[in-house]
């Protein structure tokens, strides 16, 4: 392993936040698992251009673009937990979020305290498996989603997860 990188300060503390590159290379290969996945379910859902889409555990939001892209007139909210991972996204989706195209929150699904009927899609790719309540949340995906909205959970099989 590698000595740490130095990435800058936390947004949420002073303490300044160190990235291990092994770190780095396990993210890099959990984007390049996830695009396939990514890409199957971004073609499921169709989007137009001035949508609101609502993404749910975002990571390292590497693939808040790809979502944007599909609503050039629209905003993608990305929630996650982890400050290590919301610093991430931040810093890769900077353009964007000046633009107004994506907003980064850290938010838990379990108490996502949204306007109803905010959203026009909600994607969440790989996240159920840390749900303590599916049954609630997916409740209170329906009352913050639009009339004719999409809702998209896509997961891999334990047997998959393992490999």
């Amino acid at each position: 392993m590698s000595a740490p990188q130095k990435a800058g300060q936390n947004p949420s503390t002073t303490k300044p936040l160190t990235i291990v590159a092994a770190n780095q290379n396990k993210k890099a290969l959990m984007n390049k698992v996830n695009k396939p996945m990514y890409a199957k379910a971004l073609n499921l859902l169709t989007f137009k251009e001035n949508e609101a889409v609502l993404e749910i555990g975002i990571g390292n939001g590497r693939f808040l673009k790809s979502i944007s892209e599909k609503v050039p007139n629209g905003l993608v909210t990305g929630i996650d937990l982890s400050s290590t991972m919301l610093f991430l996204a931040k810093s890769y989706n900077k353009n964007l979020m000046r633009q107004k195209k994506v907003q980064i929150l850290n938010k838990n699904v379990e108490n996502l305290n949204f306007e109803k009927e905010l959203f026009d899609k909600i994607i969440s790719l790989n996240t159920i498996y840390f749900w303590k309540n599916p049954t609630k949340i997916i409740q209170q995906l329906y009352q913050i989603l639009k009339p004719n909205g999409q809702i998209l959970l896509a997961f891999n099989s334990k047997n998959e997860m393992i490999k």
